[in-house]
C-alpha cells in the first residue's frame, strides 16, 4: 500500500526530473484501493493470529481512497490510516494494533 500511494509523486518527480515536463499541483493526484470477495474478506486478507471481535463477522469488501497533497500525510501514514480502518470497520478485529 505505501508503494501505490507513494506513486503519484514518484510519477510526478519522473516527469519533471527526468523528462522535463512542468507538473501542475492541479487536478491533484487520487488513489483509490478495493478489494471484494463473494464470501468473507478474509478470503483475500490473511488474519492469522488476529482475532476478530467476539459476535463480529468479516466484510465482504473493502475500500479506501487518498488525494495526493503536499501538506498532507506520508504515504506510510495513509497506509497505516487504510489498515487501521480496514482492521476496525471491514475485518472487526480485537487488539491487532500492533501487527500493523
Amino acid at each position: 500500500m505505501t508503494l501505490a500511494l507513494a506513486t503519484p509523486a514518484s510519477v510526478a518527480r519522473y516527469l519533471v526530473d527526468q523528462v522535463g515536463v512542468a507538473v501542475r499541483d492541479e487536478p491533484q493526484p487520487a488513489i483509490g484501493f478495493w478489494m471484494a470477495t463473494s464470501s468473507k474478506l478474509t478470503k483475500l486478507v490473511d488474519i492469522d493470529g488476529l482475532d476478530p471481535v467476539e459476535g463480529s463477522q468479516p466484510s465482504q469488501w473493502y475500500d479506501a481512497y487518498a488525494v495526493g497533497d503536499a501538506a498532507g500525510e506520508t504515504p506510510n501514514e495513509i497506509a497505516t490510516d487504510w489498515l487501521t480502518r480496514m482492521g476496525d470497520r471491514a475485518l472487526h478485529l480485537d487488539d491487532y494494533e500492533a501487527s500493523i
